[in-house]
């Protein structure tokens, strides 16, 4: 009986038709998480609001995770809210919420894993957590309704495929700490038609970070005395129209 229920039982305890494992009974912990062994088993529908706190047995655990596949697959899901508790999104944790349009990623959140978000193709906002590090691997790939994304100060890395197939992007904004983005990045984003990169020195980019096409009619503005050094930088130098602006120029898209 108890591999049984070990067996077709992945989540520890429910709480208002939310599921959670343990992860530190010493700190008191929890992640949000499916029910069942499969994401198939059940899924979550409607507003969804993760509680900063949970209690279970007369235990109050902080809710400080969202694991792998979370809410994958979770087509009737139309909202989510995320308190600022949470520190780690897992992977494909949002995979393929077909009617999720909107996201605010909490400052508490320091990272998200491959394909977070991949597949929300009427994602039209998004805001992201000033305490990233790096956009993972094909986190927005897909979103096909999103049509501007600024990334956060501290992002370093923007990593394979992270926003690729995002047909509707129009707009980018690329702080200074940004020094790579990687293969196939903005790849197929076809509507691209403004990208501001801060940076002084130009990022490495890719053959493949953007569509080709987008470097005939998208204008890349760039910091003040630095369109020398973009017109020289592998990749960069394809942009026929490159402006040093000043900053009402070179702004974060609103």
């Amino acid at each position: 009986t108890l591999l049984l229920s070990l067996a077709t039982t992945a989540h520890d305890f429910e709480v208002d038709g939310i599921y959670y494992n343990i992860t530190s009974s010493s700190n008191f912990t929890v992640s949000v998480t499916y029910q069942g062994s499969s994401t198939s088993s059940a899924k979550y529908t409607g507003d969804v609001v993760i509680p900063e706190k949970v209690t279970f047995n007369s235990i109050e655990y902080s809710v400080t995770s969202i694991a792998d596949n979370a809410f994958s697959w979770c087509s009737g899901m139309t909202s989510i809210t995320i308190p600022n508790t949470i520190e780690s999104i897992g992977k494909s944790a949002f995979y393929d919420c077909r009617k999720l349009t909107s996201v605010n990623i909490p400052n508490s959140v320091t990272s998200i894993s491959q394909r977070g978000f991949s597949g929300c193709g009427t994602l039209t906002s998004v805001t992201l957590s000033n305490s990233l590090k790096t956009i993972a691997k094909e986190t927005f790939e897909n979103c096909s309704a999103l049509a501007s994304i600024t990334i956060p100060e501290n992002v370093t890395n923007i990593d394979d495929e992270a926003f690729m197939y995002c047909s509707a992007l129009k707009s980018i904004y690329i702080p200074e700490s940004v020094t790579r983005i990687s293969h196939d990045a903005f790849a197929y984003c076809s509507n691209i038609s403004r990208i501001d990169c801060m940076a002084a020195t130009p990022p490495l980019v890719y053959i493949s970070t953007f569509s080709s096409s987008i470097y005939t009619k998208a204008t890349l503005n760039v910091p003040e005395g630095c369109a020398e050094a973009y017109q020289k930088a592998d990749y960069w130098k394809e942009f026929i129209k490159i402006t040093a602006g000043n900053q009402e120029q070179c702004a974060a898209p609103v």
